[in-house]
């Protein structure tokens, strides 16, 4: 909410802000609408000039709009045991927390670069596990995950005769 200091009432309020231009003849509050940001905060100058009958008088204001955050990463997707993935951060839209879960229960964290467990597979099979990641911020939460696929690092092999 924004409002023109009335102490001196201008017969003229010219708003300046996000490449558009409002002009108002009083100096009662109204709201200021922005253009949300995607990648990342933006910052705003908002610009008042008002006339008075004896000249004009000009105030700036910068103002911070946050963008929403954008959970996002790379990790390889797969590999042999023991399995030590590497992973990449892309997350943007200014978060300030994050929550990692690497599908292995106790194995999280709270870092915005985290170094995952080592995976291993003791079976025969490929096992895949869950990679979450939750980032925040003031205007909300965005989760991504994606599954990475470990591979029994066990040959065998067997000679049969008839």
């Amino acid at each position: 909410m924004f409002y023109a200091n009335d102490k001196t009432p201008a017969s003229l309020y010219t708003w300046t802000y996000d490449n558009k231009t409002l002009v108002r003849n009083d100096s009662s509050a109204f709201l200021l609408n922005f253009s949300k940001p995607i990648l990342a905060d933006s910052i705003y100058k908002i610009e008042l000039k008002a006339k008075y009958f004896c000249g004009s008088a000009l105030a700036e204001q910068k103002v911070t709009i946050k963008s929403d955050p954008v959970a996002d990463f790379n990790i390889q997707s797969i590999g042999c045991e023991p399995f030590n993935p590497v992973l990449t951060n892309n997350a943007y839209g200014s978060s300030t927390t994050y929550h990692w879960d690497f599908g292995i229960p106790g194995q999280t964290s709270q870092l915005p670069n985290p170094t995952p467990p080592t995976y291993y597979n003791s079976s025969r099979n490929d096992t895949t596990y869950t990679i979450t990641q939750t980032v925040s911020n003031a205007c909300g939460t965005d989760k991504i995950s994606k599954i990475i696929t470990v591979r029994a690092n066990t040959t065998y092999a067997a000679i049969t005769q008839d």
